[in-house]
């Protein structure tokens, strides 16, 4: 099991040219966990946290994109609800 805990693993900053966080590293080695040494319950905590943490920088960058793809693409527009479905799509002027 990988984990990011005082023994197991570290997490650093990743830094833009100009000096800005712009993300974070994470580093692991294989560390044996018992139910006993309480760990178990924070690691998985702790990896549920980063997997979210994952998802939310997904959804930025995909709302991030469709907002800009019109202007990006000469005016084609994308629009996906809240299940992933596309609702509307096209719009290209050329």
């Amino acid at each position: 099991m990988l984990g990011i805990d005082e023994t197991s693993g570290h997490i650093s900053d990743v830094l833009d040219e100009a000096g800005n966080v712009v993300g974070k590293r994470f580093f692991g080695s294989r560390r044996g966990h018992r139910i006993s040494d309480g760990l178990t319950a924070r690691t998985t905590y702790l990896a549920g946290e980063g997997v979210r943490e994952v998802a939310r920088a997904v959804e930025a960058v995909i709302t991030d994109t469709l907002d800009n793809l019109p202007q990006l693409t000469n005016g084609f527009v994308l629009e996906i609800d809240a299940n992933g479905h596309t609702r509307r799509m096209g719009g290209i002027s050329i």
